[in-house]
């Protein structure tokens, strides 16, 4: 995900870079077909929602249920990547407070102080 926000925020000349967000949450959810296309509902969907809007466009969100598993933690120092943690309240889920994570590239310091 992130390659791809990279990419998609340089496009090649003469094209508009994109913003693509990302947000990442697991649970049950209701599957329904409709009009022969499937789509899913539920808190679980509602809150993976919640984290893409979260999303800077050069990161993603992960829920605590993501991030809890040790093939993703395993993952993000494997690809040198930071794991930043947050607590946030999300729009309907009664008040309550969410531990989340933003993942992304470890900043280039050398880089950054050349400006």
């Amino acid at each position: 995900m992130l390659a791809a926000q990279e990419l998609l925020s340089a496009p090649p000349d003469g094209m508009p870079p994109l913003t693509l967000k990302a947000g990442i949450h697991e649970g049950p959810c209701i599957a329904v077909t409709l009009n022969e296309r499937l789509d899913y509902f539920g808190s679980t969907v509602n809150m993976a929602a919640r984290l893409e809007a979260l999303s800077t466009g050069d990161d993603v969100v992960i829920s605590h249920a993501i991030y809890d598993d040790a093939e993703v933690r395993e993952l993000i120092r494997a690809e040198n990547l930071q794991a930043a943690p947050f607590e946030i309240m999300l729009k309907g889920f009664d008040e309550e407070r969410f531990e989340l994570w933003r993942v992304s590239k470890k900043k280039d310091l050398a880089a950054d102080s050349r400006g």
